[in-house]
């Protein structure tokens, strides 16, 4: 039987996540401790007494930094999973694990596409919605109607039968207007930033930038 590991994205943070492995496991320390962070990881990831770990530019690198300490504990115990994998957020998670970064470098370079995130997102009110059993281009069409009231666009691509819409609150509700009733099954999400691509593009190019010096 071949194992695969699925990691997490935004969403799935709590206070208190990570502590009892960080006491009890040296190897997820070692992984966890890594990144030099401009915020007490410890803090905000153990405790969070201020309430910040649901804003993206905290949510990212702890995310990121406890599922680095996961996969040390797995390693250290003789796992080897055939397939890794990560939904959205959690790519950077999988491909610490495969190898491509280490933990320092998974943890800042998140950190960093946090701090973007954040700031493309400030003075905004961001929202997003996951639409449930519309295909690609149907939910693409919704949202280009959609788009004529504002920046309402297409921003994860889940899994078949689940995607996700974003912008600023009023758009997201917007692009569900048009929706034929078989995708009436939509939720709001809670990820701390929801924008369309064209809000985070020259974000993008500095990530860019950063990830080149990895």
């Amino acid at each position: 039987m071949k194992l695969a590991v699925l990691y997490a994205g935004q969403g799935a943070q709590h206070p208190g996540m990570g502590k009892e492995f960080y006491e009890a496991s040296p190897a997820f320390r070692a992984a966890f401790d890594s990144a030099a962070l401009d915020f007490d990881l410890h803090r905000v990831c153990f405790e969070d007494p201020d309430g910040v770990l649901n804003q993206t530019e905290y949510t990212q690198p702890c995310m990121v930094a406890f599922a680095c300490g996961v996969t040390a504990v797995l390693a250290e115990k003789g796992v080897k999973p055939a397939y890794l994998a990560g939904l959205s957020l959690g790519e950077y998670s999988a491909l610490q694990a495969a190898g491509v970064f280490t933990a320092k470098q998974a943890i800042e370079l998140t950190a960093f596409r946090g701090k973007a995130m954040a700031e493309a997102a400030k003075g905004l009110a961001c929202g997003m919605t996951a639409v449930l059993g519309l295909d690609r281009e149907k939910l693409s069409a919704c949202c280009e109607q959609a788009a004529e009231t504002g920046c309402v666009q297409i921003c994860n691509y889940n899994c078949p039968g689940q995607l996700v819409i974003g912008g600023p609150p009023l758009y997201p509700a917007e692009g569900q207007r048009p929706l034929p009733h078989k995708a009436d099954g939509s939720r709001r999400g809670c990820a701390g930033t929801a924008l369309c691509g064209r809000k985070l593009r020259h974000h993008g190019d500095a990530g860019a930038v950063q990830l080149s010096g990895a």
